[in-house]
This record gives structure tokens, sequence and C-alpha cells, in this order.
């Protein structure tokens, strides 16, 4: 699982990947990933049939060959609510077959500098 390898800004989309590696006894299943996305992510796009419901993102990784592996891409857009320092590491769960695992994507913080703004001052006229 892969997260963005800088801190993100509010406002910006990401890319979340994952790689599904089929293991247990079966010669193969169908893989399905789900994860919920924290507030202070929304979902923009996924590949690997991704659709979201609500904070709730599934993605049917279609039939995977046991040892064979099938990745997979969720963009999220960080909210502009997203404090500055937040750490954001979703949790995704893919199921193959009746096996399951759990894993938490690497945590990845809002930028600090988030909620800087610069402003010039425009020459006067008359």
């Amino acid at each position: 699982m892969k997260s963005p390898k800088q801190a993100v800004v509010p406002g910006r989309t990401y890319e979340w990947t994952f790689t599904v590696t089929a293991k247990g006894p079966k010669k193969s299943g169908k893989a399905v990933f789900r994860t919920t996305l924290p507030k202070s992510l929304a979902f923009v796009s996924g590949e690997k049939h991704c659709k979201p419901a609500g904070r709730k993102v599934v993605c049917h990784l279609g039939t995977v060959k046991k040892g064979h592996k099938a990745t997979g891409v969720i963009r999220a857009k960080v909210s502009r609510r997203a404090e500055p320092g937040e750490k954001i590491s979703p949790r995704g769960t893919v199921t193959w077959g009746k096996a399951h695992a759990t894993r938490r994507f690497p945590a990845v913080r809002v930028a600090r500098s988030a909620g800087l703004a610069s402003a010039k001052t425009a020459p006067a006229t008359r």
C-alpha cells in the first residue's frame, strides 16, 4: 500500500495505491478491496472498478489467481477543512474467497503551511 510521499495540501487530489496478492487455499477467486475514507478525504476516482458509497469505497478487482497480484488506485481530494499536521492513514480490507486481510496505508500528514496565504499590494492608481 502506498500513500503520497510528501505532506498533502488541502484542496488538492492525491493517489493511494494498493496491491493485492492472492493467497490461501483457493486456486483463483474474485478479489474485492474496501476502504472507508476519513472525513479529510473525498473520493475523486479509482482504477480497478472502484465506486464510492458515501465515504466507503469498494473496488472489484476481478478474478485473481493464487500467487498473482492485482493493483488499484484510489484518487481522493484533501478537504479544505483538513487541519495542518493532521495524520491521514486509511485502512483497507481485501477479501478473496473466504480469506481477508486488513492493512493501513502509510500515514501522511496535512502540510503545516496549508493554512498560509500570501498577499501582494497593487500599486496605487490615481
